[in-house]
């Protein structure tokens, strides 16, 4: 769902993402977060950190333009200064990157920090106005498109996809 979803609808999809996340989690259980093979070589702790970056910067960019005061770089990206090129960076270098920001951390710094990046978003979201959502083009940050739709990839629709990763992993873990 995306595209002409109003700011309620887009809410609720935040929403509903982020409690099947939080069952999972149950499932998962503090002791297999730090596992690796759920999705290559990461963990369950490392998909939450990769997953809280793009939760995050999509969180920034909105609290940004609800409250008129552009995001900073630690804001964006967990980060005082960006690596040199950072702005060229393959879809690979950049999750790359974004392991190694989060590797070292244990997994409740992480787990943290990917429940405040999902309330930042979604606080963010439900304090815009319902054409801020819904009008393509609104945010220079977004392209085009409706705000449902160009976060989809980055937030809700990828939080699906490693959470059907997590699912698939953790069955086989307990099989």
């Amino acid at each position: 769902m995306s595209g002409s979803m109003t700011k309620e609808q887009l809410v609720e999809v935040l929403r509903a993402e982020r409690a099947r996340w939080e069952a999972l989690l149950e499932e998962v259980g503090e002791e297999r977060m730090t596992r690796p093979g759920v999705c290559g070589d990461w963990s369950v702790k490392d998909v939450l950190g990769h997953l809280a970056a793009y939760l995050r910067f999509w969180g920034a960019q909105i609290r940004g333009a609800t409250t008129g005061v552009p995001p900073t770089t630690r804001e964006l990206f967990d980060v005082e200064t960006l690596p040199e090129g950072a702005g060229t960076w393959s879809p690979e270098e950049q999750n790359t990157a974004i392991h190694a920001l989060y590797a070292d951390l244990p997994p409740q710094i992480i787990l943290g920090k990917w429940r405040e990046a999902f309330d930042l978003l979604t606080e963010g979201v439900a304090a815009l106005p319902d054409v801020d959502v819904t009008k393509p083009g609104r945010f220079p940050w977004a392209g085009e498109r409706p705000l449902a739709e160009a976060m989809a990839g980055d937030t809700y629709q990828h939080a699906a996809a490693h959470a059907a990763e997590v699912q698939g992993w953790l069955d086989q873990v307990r099989s």
